[in-house]
């Protein structure tokens, strides 16, 4: 589910910790995520995604959003990330979060009707990637039930 936000994305931080890194990625992947729904074209999207989500992650989220919007639907509200748990093996990263995102919506784009709710508590786990430019981005994005 993707969510509208006012707040720009953070520039990469410098980061004291690889820990650090990996929880700035993967928490402003979940802020750019909605500004990518709600950019004007597939181009910006991508180019907006990119910064924090690589593949397989990167084009099934922009299938995703198309696919929604095929379905005149659009995302409002927002996510809140509480990252549980954090593993870094050389490149690659895991993170568990349980997710708050009773206050995300799916509403229809044309009546503004709301046609799904989020919940306070997702549970996912999320593996990144550090890239050769050494910045972290989310691959994939597996859902566990609720915490």
């Amino acid at each position: 589910m993707t969510l509208p936000s006012s707040q720009p994305p953070s520039p990469p931080m410098a980061s004291t910790t690889v820990q650090d890194a990996v929880k700035h990625s993967y928490s402003q992947y979940w802020v750019v995520l909605p500004q990518a729904e709600q950019a004007t074209s597939p181009q910006h999207r991508r180019q907006l995604l990119r910064q924090y989500a690589a593949q397989p992650l990167l084009d099934d989220v922009l299938s995703n959003i198309e696919k929604l919007h095929a379905q005149n639907l659009t995302s409002i509200g927002n996510i809140v990330v509480r990252i549980e748990k954090l593993q870094v093996e050389g490149s690659q990263a895991t993170v568990w979060d349980c997710q708050d995102s009773t206050n995300a919506q799916l509403k229809n784009s044309r009546t503004g009707k709301i046609t799904s709710r989020g919940t306070p508590n997702d549970h996912l786990r999320a593996t990144l990637a550090r890239g050769s430019d050494r910045q972290w981005r989310i691959t994939r994005i597996s859902p566990l039930g609720r915490c």
